[in-house]
């Protein structure tokens, strides 16, 4: 028997007492036994199958397929794809593609400064870089959406 200090009342890093040792072994027998219910027993398991999930076998997978999906279902699922499809063929040879505009590439920003660099002009030269690239940015995005 271990003999308990009174500041191990508290203290997680304090050797397990007999009662201690007892639980855990009635708790690992819990769970080594599958037809367990121990709540403990239970959770351990749930948590042990979402990180190390055990492949189905395929009367479980059909069962549970069966419970999830009624038998009417695949035939709407398949007339849905089928209207999902033909919505989405009807509205694609409708719609003309955009003209191609000549896009701007990326380019030096040397011509944005007359000046050599500052360290004190440093906020105004980012400012004037930022503007330059968001007008090209909105260029390109309006040249793709055929908007002139």
């Amino acid at each position: 028997m271990v003999e308990r200090h009174p500041d191990w009342e508290n203290d997680p890093d304090a050797p397990p007492t007999d009662d201690e040792l007892k639980e855990s072994e009635r708790l690992r027998r819990e769970l080594e036994d599958v037809r367990s219910s121990h709540p403990d027993a239970e959770l351990a398991r749930a948590l042990h199958l979402a990180v190390a999930p055990r492949p189905l076998d395929q009367l479980s997978h059909r069962r549970i397929l069966e419970r999830a999906v009624p038998k009417r279902y695949p035939v709407v699922l398949v007339a849905f794809a089928a209207a999902a499809a033909a919505v989405i063929a009807a509205v694609s040879l409708q719609r003309p593609e955009p003209p191609r505009a000549a896009l701007v590439h990326p380019h030096t920003t040397q011509a944005l400064f007359k000046e050599p660099f500052k360290s004190e002009d440093a906020s105004k030269r980012v400012d004037a870089i930022m503007a330059s690239r968001s007008r090209d940015l909105r260029a390109n995005r309006y040249a793709r959406w055929g908007v002139k």
